[in-house]
Protein backbone atom coordinates (compact mmCIF):
# COMPACT_ATOMS: atom_id res chain seq x y z
CA UNK A 1 0.00 0.00 0.00
CA UNK A 2 1.03 3.39 -0.86
CA UNK A 3 1.27 5.66 2.49
CA UNK A 4 1.19 9.28 2.96
CA UNK A 5 5.22 10.53 3.17
CA UNK A 6 4.82 11.43 6.88
CA UNK A 7 3.47 7.64 7.71
CA UNK A 8 5.91 6.21 5.57
CA UNK A 9 9.13 8.64 7.96
CA UNK A 10 7.03 7.22 11.09
CA UNK A 11 7.48 3.68 9.83
CA UNK A 12 11.13 3.73 9.03
CA UNK A 13 12.53 5.15 12.11
CA UNK A 14 9.69 4.46 14.96
CA UNK A 15 8.03 1.05 13.58
CA UNK A 16 4.73 -0.31 14.12
CA UNK A 17 4.59 0.35 18.18
CA UNK A 18 5.48 4.49 17.98
CA UNK A 19 2.42 4.98 15.35
CA UNK A 20 -0.03 4.86 18.14
CA UNK A 21 1.50 8.18 19.61
CA UNK A 22 0.56 9.51 16.35
CA UNK A 23 -2.82 8.45 17.02
CA UNK A 24 -2.38 9.84 20.38
CA UNK A 25 -1.34 12.96 18.76
CA UNK A 26 -4.63 13.31 16.16
CA UNK A 27 -2.42 14.30 13.25
CA UNK A 28 -3.78 13.60 9.85
CA UNK A 29 -4.57 10.00 10.86
CA UNK A 30 -6.11 7.60 13.11
CA UNK A 31 -3.99 4.20 13.34
CA UNK A 32 -4.91 1.23 14.40
CA UNK A 33 -2.73 -1.10 16.06
CA UNK A 34 -2.85 -4.28 18.22
CA UNK A 35 -0.12 -6.78 18.37
CA UNK A 36 2.92 -5.64 16.31
CA UNK A 37 1.60 -6.06 12.91
CA UNK A 38 -1.80 -4.75 12.23
CA UNK A 39 -2.07 -1.07 10.63
CA UNK A 40 -5.22 0.72 9.10
CA UNK A 41 -4.29 4.60 7.88
CA UNK A 42 -7.97 6.22 7.22
CA UNK A 43 -8.89 9.91 6.84
CA UNK A 44 -10.37 11.69 9.43
CA UNK A 45 -14.26 12.69 8.84
CA UNK A 46 -14.43 14.80 11.70
CA UNK A 47 -12.84 18.19 12.13
CA UNK A 48 -10.04 17.96 14.66
CA UNK A 49 -10.24 18.68 18.07
CA UNK A 50 -7.25 21.11 17.93
CA UNK A 51 -6.63 23.51 15.12
CA UNK A 52 -2.98 24.03 15.73
CA UNK A 53 -0.60 21.11 16.11
CA UNK A 54 1.96 20.81 18.81
CA UNK A 55 4.68 18.26 19.41
CA UNK A 56 4.54 16.79 22.86
CA UNK A 57 7.85 18.05 24.23
CA UNK A 58 9.98 15.77 26.37
CA UNK A 59 12.56 18.74 27.33
CA UNK A 60 12.75 22.44 27.35
CA UNK A 61 15.06 25.01 26.40
CA UNK A 62 17.00 25.92 29.21
CA UNK A 63 20.04 27.57 30.55
CA UNK A 64 22.16 24.55 29.47
CA UNK A 65 20.71 23.97 26.21
CA UNK A 66 22.95 26.15 24.13
CA UNK A 67 25.83 24.05 26.55
CA UNK A 68 24.49 20.47 25.43
CA UNK A 69 24.22 21.73 21.40
CA UNK A 70 27.68 22.97 21.56
CA UNK A 71 29.20 19.64 22.83
CA UNK A 72 26.73 17.80 20.26
CA UNK A 73 28.29 19.37 17.22
CA UNK A 74 31.62 18.79 18.65
CA UNK A 75 30.69 15.02 19.47
CA UNK A 76 30.09 15.51 23.09
CA UNK A 77 26.49 13.68 23.61
CA UNK A 78 24.73 14.39 26.52
CA UNK A 79 21.43 12.07 27.22
CA UNK A 80 20.28 13.23 30.66
CA UNK A 81 21.35 14.48 33.51
CA UNK A 82 22.30 11.35 35.38
CA UNK A 83 24.15 9.58 32.65
CA UNK A 84 27.82 10.55 31.43
CA UNK A 85 28.04 12.25 28.29
CA UNK A 86 29.42 10.32 25.54
CA UNK A 87 32.20 11.25 23.50
CA UNK A 88 31.52 10.18 19.71
CA UNK A 89 33.82 12.87 17.91
CA UNK A 90 34.43 9.75 15.31
CA UNK A 91 30.30 9.27 14.86
CA UNK A 92 27.92 7.61 17.00
CA UNK A 93 28.54 4.22 18.50
CA UNK A 94 25.15 2.57 18.77
CA UNK A 95 26.55 -0.48 20.25
CA UNK A 96 28.22 1.66 22.76
CA UNK A 97 28.55 -0.28 26.42
CA UNK A 98 28.90 1.86 29.47
CA UNK A 99 31.23 0.29 32.36
CA UNK A 100 27.99 0.66 34.44
CA UNK A 101 24.50 0.66 33.43
CA UNK A 102 24.88 -0.22 29.80
CA UNK A 103 21.18 -0.96 28.95
CA UNK A 104 20.63 2.45 30.86
CA UNK A 105 23.13 4.33 28.29
CA UNK A 106 21.42 1.68 25.27
CA UNK A 107 17.92 2.76 26.01
CA UNK A 108 18.72 6.71 25.95
CA UNK A 109 20.84 6.79 23.21
CA UNK A 110 18.86 4.76 21.09
CA UNK A 111 15.30 6.62 22.18
CA UNK A 112 17.00 9.93 20.15
CA UNK A 113 17.44 11.76 23.29
CA UNK A 114 19.52 14.33 21.72
CA UNK A 115 17.13 15.58 19.47
CA UNK A 116 15.02 17.19 21.81
CA UNK A 117 17.79 18.95 22.45
CA UNK A 118 18.63 20.59 19.23
CA UNK A 119 14.83 21.17 18.41
CA UNK A 120 14.69 23.52 21.81
CA UNK A 121 17.16 25.09 20.48
CA UNK A 122 16.20 25.56 17.34
CA UNK A 123 12.82 27.16 18.83
CA UNK A 124 14.36 29.52 20.99
CA UNK A 125 17.68 30.97 18.54
CA UNK A 126 16.05 29.81 14.91
CA UNK A 127 19.40 28.30 14.14
CA UNK A 128 18.76 25.73 11.23
CA UNK A 129 21.96 23.94 12.36
CA UNK A 130 20.58 22.76 14.45
CA UNK A 131 17.62 20.85 12.74
CA UNK A 132 20.23 19.89 10.08
CA UNK A 133 22.54 17.75 12.98
CA UNK A 134 18.84 16.47 14.26
CA UNK A 135 18.14 15.36 10.62
CA UNK A 136 21.58 13.69 10.66
CA UNK A 137 21.23 11.91 13.93
CA UNK A 138 18.38 10.58 12.41
CA UNK A 139 19.65 9.35 9.17
CA UNK A 140 23.02 7.69 11.20
CA UNK A 141 19.95 5.66 13.67
CA UNK A 142 17.68 4.78 10.38
CA UNK A 143 21.12 3.73 8.45
CA UNK A 144 22.62 1.96 11.31
CA UNK A 145 19.32 0.40 12.02
CA UNK A 146 19.03 -1.28 8.62
CA UNK A 147 22.65 -2.67 8.64
CA UNK A 148 22.30 -4.10 11.86
CA UNK A 149 18.64 -5.23 12.68
CA UNK A 150 19.57 -8.08 15.62
CA UNK A 151 22.14 -5.90 17.48
CA UNK A 152 20.60 -4.32 20.66
CA UNK A 153 16.99 -5.09 19.35
CA UNK A 154 15.84 -4.76 22.65
CA UNK A 155 17.74 -1.87 23.49
CA UNK A 156 16.48 -0.39 20.37
CA UNK A 157 12.72 -1.43 20.36
CA UNK A 158 11.79 -1.66 23.83
CA UNK A 159 8.41 0.35 24.20
CA UNK A 160 10.38 3.49 26.10
CA UNK A 161 12.81 3.84 23.25
CA UNK A 162 10.22 3.48 20.52
CA UNK A 163 7.96 6.15 22.53
CA UNK A 164 10.39 8.73 23.59
CA UNK A 165 12.15 8.23 19.64
CA UNK A 166 8.40 8.88 18.38
CA UNK A 167 8.28 12.47 20.24
CA UNK A 168 11.77 13.12 19.26
CA UNK A 169 11.23 12.34 15.28
CA UNK A 170 7.86 14.02 15.54
CA UNK A 171 9.26 17.15 17.55
CA UNK A 172 11.80 17.19 14.92
CA UNK A 173 9.04 17.10 11.93
CA UNK A 174 6.01 19.13 12.63
CA UNK A 175 7.79 21.45 15.09
CA UNK A 176 8.01 24.96 14.93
Amino acid sequence: MNWDPFVNLCLGFIGWNGLLSLYQLNLDYYIIHRGGIFLWPFKKSVQPTLNIIEPIKKTNYTKDTDKIVEGLFEGQYFLIKSLEVLDFKKGIDWNYQHHSGANTYQLYLHSLETIHHLCNHYEKKKDKKSLKKAYEILQDWAKHDEAHPKENYRSRWSDHATATRALAIIYRVIGK
